[in-house]
């Protein structure tokens, strides 16, 4: 007796057949619209850079001419080699001034949510010293968010410089924070057990070890000539934000080191190589004290958008005045 007949055998090949290519079709039109999201992603990127240097003055040194008579060979093949070679060119400059402004959406235990708003100033100078301002705004200081330090390392004395206020206004889309408290200062030893790092030093171990995947790649260019490289890039969160966590642990008064669970990284490198910007994707818990609940598992949702206003030219500061500071 046949259980299956040719023409029922037929029937179920092109049934499994249509499945097949249905699925592919699927993951097609999914692999689409995920691309088409990411590139609209980048748009704005490239929007809110264009707003901010117009807003604050500044001349887009990072577009380049471009000579329509000419086409250009890539730097690079891909975008992993693209953004560790514009990051570690702004690592390794030897002045940059950079600003980050970011949003974070942190739940607590799954009963209230803290919305901040965050902006850090990362500031090399020529002689090695360096200064980092790090800024953090809730509106109503509902849960004592509001703060701002600043962290001054100075090369000549080897000694690190810092101020708290929390006297910090959201004026017209910007974090502005001002100090009466004088300086402090402490030996480097000192403020790397505290934080993990001193100023000049990145927040993060960006490698090619440390990627996990390049999401998005795409080589933009005008009349043939390349104007930028754009990728998306996920990080593994435990070998990269290692130096993060003890950052995040420190700003956030974590009664244990945090736990990075997400890093993923948009990227827009110019032609020759240098960022133009940088929006990092975050994802961290952290145990702290919340006035009214108490020690609490914090899950915390971050995006910061990095604008990198000089690398390697000439600085719109000048070093912090530390004169009068006493030690800690």
């Amino acid at each position: 007796m046949r259980v299956f007949s040719a023409k029922m055998f037929n029937m179920m090949t092109i049934a499994l057949s249509a499945i097949f290519f249905l699925s592919i079709a699927v993951a097609t039109i999914s692999s689409i619209q995920e691309e088409s999201r990411i590139a609209l992603e980048f748009q704005q990127m490239l929007q809110d850079v264009n707003d901010y240097n117009y807003n604050h003055l500044l001349e887009n040194t990072t577009n380049n001419d471009i000579d329509d008579s000419t086409t250009s060979e890539a730097m690079f093949t891909n975008g992993t080699d693209a953004f560790l070679y514009g990051y570690y060119n702004y690592i390794n400059s030897p002045t940059y001034y950079v600003e980050s402004q970011g949003i974070s959406t942190n739940t607590v235990a799954g009963i209230v949510t803290i919305t901040t708003l965050s902006k850090n100033v990362m500031i090399k100078f020529a002689d090695g010293s360096a200064c980092y301002e790090l800024i953090t705004y809730e509106q109503g200081n509902t849960y004592g968010r509001t703060s701002a330090k600043q962290i001054y390392y100075d090369k000549l004395s080897n000694l690190v410089y810092m101020r708290d206020t929390k006297d910090v206004k959201e004026i017209n889309n910007d974090l502005i924070s001002s100090y009466t408290r004088p300086w402090e200062y402490d030996s480097v030893e000192y403020f790397v057990e505290e934080i993990g790092i001193i100023p000049g030093e990145s927040i993060y171990n960006f490698s090619k070890k440390a990627i996990i995947d390049e999401t998005y790649y795409k080589e933009v260019k005008v009349n043939g000539v390349i104007k930028e490289y754009q990728t998306q890039i996920v990080s593994n969160a435990t070998l990269a934000g290692k130096p993060f966590a003890r950052v995040a642990n420190y700003i956030g008064k974590a009664t244990q080191m945090p736990v990075v669970t997400q890093m993923i990284e948009n990227v827009i490198i110019n032609a020759d190589g240098i960022l133009k910007a940088l929006v990092l994707d975050d994802k961290y818990e952290l145990k702290t004290k919340v006035p009214v609940l108490g020690e609490k598992t914090v899950y915390c949702a971050s995006k910061s958008t990095y604008r990198f206003i000089t690398l390697g030219g000439e600085l719109p500061v000048s070093q912090p005045d530390v004169s009068n500071a006493h030690p800690r």
